[in-house]
């Protein structure tokens, strides 16, 4: 913590740890301070040098708090014209107190939408794994349907194959009607239609891969991956 470093005190509260700095308050309407040239002699401390101001003292006092939820530059407590630094001590603390209201808070909302996420997961695992069978199943019967069709157009070449076999040679007749009657047979056992059951698919549980088509941008492993 860089700015634990810079703090002349540092306080550990139930909502982390903080860096207090105090310092004076410069006059406006401070000189510049000439940037020595290459060929000057030092005559300035370096801390004096490159603050590049001449500093006017005004004897009021700003502290600086740094820490979980304060702003980027630190909450900032002047002397005022009625309430100095002192004053503002309660303020102070009490500053801590609401830091951690925030920051619990700001931690149940990551938790709710840790949640929420988890559920829109969940709901698109499952509407995933609904399209998965869907698709399936009908990949399944277009492949019975091709098969068929393939079938078919095997049946009309058997029969025209049957038809020309009349008119073979009787020492090849045999040996033609051999061949062709294990062609039907074959047909027979794959015909779809002829075995209804095989319309009935049998589709595995799916794996994680096999639900990414159907994820949107979803990882398919856990709702807070990236999907790759």
């Amino acid at each position: 913590m860089q700015y634990v470093r810079k703090g002349h005190l540092a306080l550990r509260t139930p909502a982390g740890l903080y860096a207090l700095q105090i310092k004076e308050i410069p006059a406006p309407g401070a000189r510049k301070i000439e940037p020595r040239r290459w060929n000057e002699r030092k005559t300035k401390p370096s801390w004096i040098e490159t603050r590049g101001w001449e500093f006017t003292s005004t004897g009021k006092l700003e502290l600086v708090v740094q820490g979980p939820g304060t702003s980027y530059n630190g909450d900032h407590y002047r002397d005022g014209t009625t309430v100095t630094v002192e004053g503002k001590l309660p303020e102070v603390f009490r500053s801590f107190e609401i830091h951690e209201l925030q920051a619990d808070w700001r931690e149940q909302q990551r938790e709710r939408d840790k949640a929420e996420r988890r559920r829109l997961w969940e709901s698109a695992v499952a509407t995933a794994k609904d399209k998965y069978l869907e698709h399936a199943r009908w990949e399944h019967f277009a492949e019975r349907s091709r098969a068929w069709a393939a079938i078919n157009q095997h049946r009309d070449f058997l029969q025209a194959a049957k038809e020309a076999a009349n008119s073979t040679s009787p020492e090849n007749h045999q040996a033609i009607q051999e061949q062709l009657d294990y062609a039907e047979r074959t047909l027979d056992a794959l015909d779809p239609i002829r075995q209804l059951s095989s319309l009935i698919p049998e589709i595995p549980e799916p794996r994680p891969e096999d639900l990414k088509p159907f994820l949107g941008n979803w990882s398919p492993h856990d709702p807070d991956r990236s999907r790759s």
